[in-house]
C-alpha cells in the first residue's frame, strides 16, 4: 500500500476515532513514519535489506541489478510479513526476548 492510500486510510480512521498523535511530541503521525518503523524493525531483527526494500516496493540496486533480478521472493516476503504481523500483535517470536516496560 502506497503513501497516498495509507494517508487516506489514516485520515478516515482519524475522523472516526481521533487523530494519530505521537504521545511524546504531539505531532500527527504520517504514512512515511509507518513505513520507516517497518524498515527499522525488520532491519534490527536481521531481515535481508533487499527483501525489506522489495516489501516496501522500492527499486533495488542499479538498473543492471534490477535487469538480472528474476525473482519476486514471494515466500520470503510472506515470512517477513508474518514476522511483522506477529510484531504488531505482540507475539513473541524468540524464546530469549525479554520485554522492557517503561
Amino acid at each position: 500500500m502506497g503513501d497516498a492510500r495509507t494517508s487516506d486510510l489514516m485520515k478516515d480512521i482519524s475522523e472516526a476515532h481521533g487523530p494519530f498523535n505521537d504521545p511524546q511530541t504531539g505531532k500527527r503521525a504520517a504514512p512515511h513514519g509507518l513505513r520507516s518503523t517497518f524498515h527499522n524493525t525488520c532491519t534490527e531483527a536481521g531481515w535481508d535489506h533487499n527483501l525489506i526494500e522489495m516489501a516496501l516496493a522500492h527499486d533495488i540496486g542499479t538498473a543492471v541489478t534490477r535487469a538480472y533480478m528474476r525473482t519476486d521472493m514471494v515466500e520470503k516476503r510472506r515470512q517477513l510479513m508474518e514476522f511483522w504481523s506477529d510484531h504488531l500483535h505482540g507475539v513473541k517470536t524468540e524464546d530469549n526476548v525479554v520485554e522492557l516496560h517503561g
